[in-house]
């Protein structure tokens, strides 16, 4: 990082927040993989950017919040199968870790815009990691 002009890091996460804003008020102003290249080239010049590993807080005033018992983080994507390999192997080996050695994965659609957390009673948001929003009105009415 150090050949990187500082000013560039910080007019790049500056575009970064103001295209995150206007996505979840519902307008974005540019496409998924355009947003995604400007993440990957912060990632190039700035591996350890806190913008990196911070998970963007929802708009959701006046809903109940609910504390999630386990970080809900941000997701890694995946391009190749090369990478998912890696994020498998990193996945095992952090389970093995701790003692797990049966590990199962659940592959299912994403919903552009939103994350969340069903423990068969309610369904929460992600929020901003730590403390989502119940939105199980939502899915009872088909979303």
């Amino acid at each position: 990082m150090s050949d990187v002009a500082p000013d560039e890091i910080e007019d790049l996460v500056t575009q970064l927040k103001a295209y995150n804003d206007a996505y979840r008020r519902g307008v974005p102003l540019i496409s998924d993989p355009e947003y995604d290249r400007l993440v990957n080239r912060l990632q190039t010049l700035d591996p350890l950017h806190p913008f990196l590993s911070k998970v963007e807080p929802e708009l959701f005033e006046g809903k109940k919040e609910i504390r999630h018992p386990v970080p809900m983080l941000s997701i890694e994507k995946a391009y190749s199968r090369e990478a998912l390999e890696r994020f498998i192997s990193r996945v095992k080996k952090e389970a093995a870790e701790i003692g797990i050695q049966d590990i199962r994965f659940s592959v299912t659609p994403k919903l552009d815009g939103l994350a969340g957390r069903d423990d068969g009673e309610i369904f929460a948001s992600r929020g901003n990691g730590e403390v989502g929003y119940e939105i199980s009105s939502a899915f009872e009415k088909g979303i």
